[in-house]
């Protein structure tokens, strides 16, 4: 979890103060994984956890769990 220079923790996919809190406008990306196959459902990096979702649609109709693989960029 990224920190301030005090310690708290701050919010990496911005906000109204990004451009002071995250000045390398760093965000979230989210892959869709399904547990119960052991396989990644989405086939590139998604920007929103809800594209995400999407993507895996399938396996959660089917009842399958889904986690998701985030990275930061």
């Amino acid at each position: 979890m990224a920190k301030n220079n005090k310690g708290y923790k701050i919010i990496l996919a911005g906000g109204r103060n990004a451009h002071i809190v995250n000045p390398l406008r760093l965000v979230r990306q989210y892959k869709a994984v399904c547990v119960k196959e052991g396989i990644t459902v989405s086939p590139q990096w998604r920007n929103t956890k809800a594209e995400a979702t999407q993507d895996a649609i399938g396996h959660i109709n089917d009842g399958h769990f889904i986690d998701y693989a985030v990275r930061i960029v």
